[in-house]
């Protein structure tokens, strides 16, 4: 499969949006978010985040966004097309 990277943007940008320390969100909960994705784009992208460190995860639930997140997002936010 291959990576969306604006996909992955705005799948941070919705995680920047709801993570308030407190709450966990399932995978599934984005499942929902997006209705018109495949969940296996969508797992495929949420595992890329996991997996490169820019959210925080445990137990197939997301939690938060990392610093290395945060900068990511930033710099894709601050390049112009």
């Amino acid at each position: 499969m291959k990576l969306d990277y604006n996909f992955v943007q705005e799948l941070l940008t919705k995680i920047e949006e709801i993570a308030d320390e407190r709450t966990n969100f399932m995978f599934e909960w984005f499942y929902d978010a997006y209705p018109d994705i495949d969940h296996k784009v969508i797992f495929y992208h949420l595992k890329f985040l996991c997996d490169n460190d820019l959210c925080q995860e445990a137990n197939g639930f997301i939690f938060d966004w990392t610093p290395k997140g945060r900068e990511w997002l930033d710099s894709r936010k601050s390049q112009k097309y």
